[in-house]
């Protein structure tokens, strides 16, 4: 009997920065029935010539992963949009092009029946800390980095980021249905 209900959790760290600062959204793919991480990467808005074409390519990676892996297998964890008072005045004037592309994911999620979370960053930030991420055997240390152990490619902080939410997700989240007996 498999102990989660989503084979394979897609976690994202998002950033729709694009006029403000060209972001960099971190994403992975997690196997919950092997505990492993399969795929990784990041989408650099600094290669797309429109937010609209950055924006884009987040949901032809979901399309991709939902061909990969079978819509009924996956399931879609973004990291949360959260403005703190203490940050509130830094974002005046702010397109808020990261809420935006939030916004984006959750309905093109909802409109295709593709699961989907949001989760707090504080929440999994606490949790999942590098050192325990490399406890568990999720990345391993490279330099003055972090790699996947399958991988020796040095991780960006959002990619890193993308695996907690992922983990987080998949250890706490991910579990099967109860059923109902009479």
């Amino acid at each position: 009997m498999k102990n989660y209900e989503k084979k394979y959790v897609v976690g994202f760290d998002p950033s729709g920065n694009w006029h403000e600062g060209k972001g960099t959204t971190g994403w992975c793919v997690f196997s919950a029935e092997d505990k492993q991480i399969i795929r990784i990467g990041e989408l650099s808005a600094a290669t797309f010539p429109t937010p609209e074409e950055y924006w884009n390519e987040h949901l032809k990676l979901i399309y991709d992963c939902c061909d990969r892996y079978g819509v009924d297998n996956i399931v879609i964890v973004i990291e949360d949009y959260l403005l703190y008072a203490s940050k509130a005045k830094e974002q005046t004037n702010s397109r808020m092009e990261t809420p935006q592309l939030i916004g984006l994911i959750k309905h093109h999620c909802w409109d295709r029946d593709i699961p989907y979370v949001t989760q707090p960053a504080a929440e999994v930030k606490k949790r999942w800390s590098n050192d325990i991420l490399h406890y568990k055997k999720y990345i391993v240390k490279k330099g003055r980095g972090y790699a996947l152990p399958t991988n020796q490619k040095v991780l960006s902080r959002h990619s890193i980021d993308s695996i907690r939410h992922a983990v987080h997700y998949a250890t706490f989240k991910n579990k099967p249905e109860k059923r109902k007996t009479r």
